[in-house]
């Protein structure tokens, strides 16, 4: 696994990700399957989430909220 650590370090895991942003795996589960979520790649059964995509991802909900 030591290896996969240096490609995969741009990214963060599902639990890695839902820490971060305060909610729960089952939470970003239901984003992934409507689509409402921040874009992840499957490698195998595991999602995970580009930390630059996440970043993108929060940037995009900002500007709605300000125009909602």
């Amino acid at each position: 696994m030591a290896r996969n650590a240096k490609l995969l370090a741009a990214y963060f895991d599902e639990d890695e990700l839902a820490e971060e942003v305060n909610h729960s795996v089952r939470t970003l589960r239901g984003w992934r399957r409507d689509g409402k979520g921040p874009p992840f790649v499957r490698i195998g059964r595991r999602a995970f989430y580009r930390k630059n995509g996440v970043l993108e991802w929060l940037r995009l909900k900002e500007k709605e909220a300000v125009d909602a």
